[in-house]
């Protein structure tokens, strides 16, 4: 029989942070779209919530805000996927949502 141990092989901590990165900014468009939902449903309504100023600003902060974190992420993801002796799942998973992310953030851009 082996009487070797295995090893134990952690994940990388690069990659954890991509796949946060990416989980956050993706639950972040999510919201920012519901909120211009209801910003858009209120606008029917008499009495808004927000003015349009602050809404509009809040938005545009939200998605200014997205690409450069986004671009972080891809590269820790990368930074990740390059280490030795680390999982590497976090790191694809990271990258890969990223992408989805920057890619759908790109088609709403040319909308």
């Amino acid at each position: 029989m082996n009487d070797q141990p295995l090893e134990v092989v952690p994940h990388s901590p690069f990659g954890v942070a991509s796949f946060t990165v990416g989980l956050t900014l993706a639950l972040l468009i999510c919201i920012a779209f519901t909120f211009s939902i209801f910003i858009g449903i209120d606008e029917l309504e008499e009495d808004p919530m927000l003015s349009d100023a602050e809404a509009s600003a809040a938005l545009a902060l939200i998605g200014c805000s997205v690409i450069p974190l986004n671009l972080v992420g891809i590269l820790l993801g990368i930074v990740a996927f390059i280490q030795q002796k680390r999982k590497r799942l976090f790191a694809i998973l990271g990258c890969a949502l990223n992408g989805l992310v920057l890619v759908g953030m790109g088609l709403l851009y040319l909308l």
